[in-house]
């Protein structure tokens, strides 16, 4: 049960980092000329760190879930 609420847990973290991702992207496309620009910049890099980290904890989690069945 805990393992399933930490998987819950962890696709809702990445469900709010792609809609955060998608928010800079948008913010990119609007200032991409100005320094702003640059600072989201940095920050999406930071997010799709983030997704990916969470999208390979979510995989492994699968794999050991599947590896007990």
């Amino acid at each position: 049960m805990a393992l399933r609420n930490e998987i819950e847990k962890l696709r809702r973290d990445l469900a709010l980092v792609r809609r955060e991702m998608l928010i800079v992207q948008q913010e990119i496309q609007e200032i991409l000329s100005n320094a702003d620009g640059r600072n989201l910049t940095f920050k999406l890099q930071d997010l799709r760190q983030r997704e990916q980290s969470l999208v390979q904890t979510l995989t492994a989690i699968g794999h050991a879930e599947t590896g007990q069945s």
